[in-house]
């Protein structure tokens, strides 16, 4: 199942955490361990941020997460700092989030790569396709619960 974000604004740095680590899963939908995770921002930015701290973090039972932990986990996923706090950064930095991880699939990939080209009005016709396609399977209407609208 797609991944859905952060579902309202205001939504939790622990929301955000898990979000972030779902999405970080790789083609074979597989998320990052802890322990990875742990190694990596050591790696990248020096700062020990343990397993325990991160496992804390992502199900909320550790509330006021030390700034330089916050500025470690953002550099490690790629997002900036303000994306924990700002949620208009938060929505714009998801969307951002969501086609990268939809470009993973090379299905979209090839989908996305013939389409290129075509004039409006064939493309208008496909994204038809499409969304008729995501209506049948329900992922409109997930989302939509999930408080995103389609794109």
């Amino acid at each position: 199942m797609p991944d859905r974000g952060p579902s309202s604004p205001g939504e939790s740095i622990a929301a955000r955490i898990d979000h972030l680590f779902r999405i970080a899963s790789g083609p074979d939908g597989v998320e990052p361990s802890y322990r990875q995770v742990s190694a990596n921002i050591l790696a990248r930015t020096g700062v020990h941020v343990g397993v325990t701290t991160l496992h804390s973090l992502r199900t909320g039972a550790a509330a006021d997460p030390r700034m330089s932990t916050i500025e470690a986990i953002a550099r490690y996923f790629g997002v900036p700092v303000n994306y924990f706090f700002d949620d208009e950064v938060t929505e714009r930095v998801d969307a951002q989030l969501a086609l990268l991880s939809a470009l993973r699939d090379h299905r979209v990939q090839t989908i996305a790569l013939r389409a290129h080209g075509l004039s409006k009005e064939a493309l208008d016709m496909l994204n038809g396709v499409i969304e008729h396609a995501r209506a049948a399977e329900g992922l409109d209407k997930l989302r939509q619960r999930a408080g995103t609208q389609p794109q």
